[in-house]
């Protein structure tokens, strides 16, 4: 039905001579329809007429026409100098609730009314409109209210997680010093409100920021924990002290997560602490390999004969470690204890022999051609056992170092494949883990294909299908978890099984990993039995 502006008109002049606002209301609901002359009219009568009267009409107004906002870009300006004129109408039109509701407590925040606070802090808890809710947090945080850091505190619990991500903003926005317990109390919740958390504590860099990112990293899911652990690399001399204490914890997955960030920060500060691991003999495998695998990195002193356990180990990973750490602080007095412990001719030289190989440890290797130790051996594991890949590294090694002789030997006694393999793709960001997949899963007849990064693995995978995956569940940029579910979305189990390989232990994340498709999760380290045991289970 087509409206008479000018009745219109008359009839809202009406209305509000007798301040009936239900009826002004219905009248304006017809605006779009007004002449552009009659629109105009309409709001000089409401710009004179009594502001308890004028606020909430144009409010209406600017809520029920997006476009007016733009045509008439005067009234937005008009409602906010008339509240600033009198608060006691904003206090007023918080406790209305019409569905311009919202405009009102926004107004509040952009003109920082300061008086509204106590209508803004008790729509927290009575408002049961999540929308409402959150506009009002950020209204809180607007105006600087300080006195509702309690209230807001408890909404970091809200069963909607976008009202408990607004409640961290608005505390951050209120002051860290203030907010900072109440933030700290709600780690744990809620994965993407956690990482906002953990962003707002590593922006400070002290002591509490420390402390908080170390227990979050020791108690949360893959991902909180991964991006901890990226935090505090970025943290680097800041986190040293609390990761150096955390190395004498009793909780393992506490101190392999604390070698790995100490191996990531390569402080000198360090060195000491895990040599003292290191010489306690740990029981636990993975925390010898990650102690291992830091001092690889680590500016160990030459000479430094803390390798000598780690190059005996009954783990054949640990070995490999030892071998790496040994390789990165190569000197004579090392070499010869080396030479000695390989020369011997037992089941334990042969051991170091195939970790120093293994592990790619060029320096060691190259001392022990010229010495003339072990040629036999090498020349057989290389030629007969070893991954083409290594193979062609170390006959690269002993071609740049002058010994094409022996290279010649090597190529000549190598055994000649008779069918194509089955591949077993293997995704973990330690690189050492990698040659450890390359050397156990060729060793198993297998074909490996290595990834360190998930995305570089998604894409291959995008064009191939190998018998199997393995992956670690800890990785910086996608977690094992994410790369399964990522998997899943391409390949049910039966097409292609996945088998989470991870030092973890943990309820929560191998829900998740089965959740995500995982089909058997093991534990490292791990060996070519174990690997063997674990193909066997998932394979159709």
């Amino acid at each position: 039905m087509k409206i008479n502006s000018q009745h219109a008109i008359d009839e809202l002049i009406a209305n509000i001579h007798h301040k009936d606002l239900v009826k002004a209301r219905l009248v304006l609901e017809h605006f779009n329809q007004f002449s552009e002359a009659h629109q105009r009219r309409a709001l000089f009568e409401l710009n004179r007429c009594d502001v308890a009267i004028a606020v909430p009409l144009m409010v209406f107004l600017l809520v029920r026409f997006a476009q007016i906002a733009r045509e008439y870009p005067t009234l937005k300006e008009l409602v906010e100098d008339k509240v600033k004129a009198s608060h006691d109408l904003i206090y007023q039109y918080l406790q209305w609730e019409v569905p311009e509701q919202w405009y009102f407590i926004k107004l509040a925040g952009d003109l920082k009314i300061a008086g509204a606070v106590p209508f803004l802090t008790n729509l927290l808890t009575s408002s049961a409109d999540d929308e409402v809710i959150k506009i009002t947090l950020t209204a809180l945080g607007d105006i600087g209210a300080t006195s509702a850091i309690s209230s807001i505190g408890e909404l970091l619990y809200s069963a909607d997680v976008d009202v408990a991500f607004t409640a961290v903003q608005t505390l951050n926005q209120l002051g860290y010093e203030t907010a900072k317990p109440y933030l700290a109390n709600a780690l744990g919740r809620d994965e993407s409100t956690d990482l906002v958390i953990l962003d707002i504590f590593a922006r400070q860099a002290d002591e509490f920021t420390v402390e908080q990112l170390s227990l979050t990293m020791a108690r949360a899911s893959a991902p909180v924990r991964n991006y901890c652990k990226k935090l505090l690399v970025k943290l680097g001399e800041w986190a040293v002290p609390k990761l150096l204490e955390n190395l004498a914890s009793n909780d393992v997955d506490l101190q392999i997560h604390s070698l790995n960030v100490l191996q990531d920060i390569g402080s000198v500060e360090s060195l000491q602490a895990v040599r003292q691991l290191v010489l306690s003999q740990p029981r636990n495998a993975n925390v010898r390999f990650a102690a291992f695998e830091a001092l690889a990195a680590l500016p160990l002193r030459k000479g430094d004969f803390i390798w000598s356990s780690g190059l005996t180990d009954s783990d054949s990973n640990v070995r490999i470690a030892a071998a790496r750490a040994v390789d990165h602080s190569f000197d004579e007095r090392i070499a010869s204890g080396v030479r000695h412990l390989v020369s011997r001719g037992d089941q334990e030289s042969e051991n170091l022999l195939v970790a120093i190989l293994d592990s790619q440890s060029q320096r060691l290797f190259l001392d022990l051609v010229k010495h003339q130790i072990a040629i036999k051996s090498i020349v057989h594991y290389l030629a007969t056992q070893a991954h083409a890949d290594l193979r062609s590294f170390f006959l690269q090694v002993l071609l740049e170092g002058g010994y094409e002789t022996l290279a010649e030997e090597i190529v000549a006694a190598e055994s000649v494949a008779v069918a194509v393999k089955e591949k077993i793709c293997a995704v973990d960001d330690s690189r050492m883990i990698l040659n450890i997949y390359r050397s156990t899963i060729n060793a198993l007849g297998y074909e490996p294909v290595l990834f360190q990064n998930p995305e570089d693995a998604l894409v291959w995978l995008a064009g191939e299908k190998p018998k199997l995956v393995c992956t670690d569940l800890n990785m910086p940029e996608m977690t094992g978890i994410e790369l399964s579910r990522a998997i899943r979305g391409r390949y049910q189990s039966q097409q292609l099984p996945i088998i989470m390989v991870t030092t973890q232990d943990d309820k929560a994340d191998n829900r998740a990993a089965r959740a995500a498709g995982v089909d058997l999760i093991i534990h490292k380290p791990f060996d070519r039995q174990k690997l063997a045991q674990a193909f066997s289970q998932v394979s159709p």
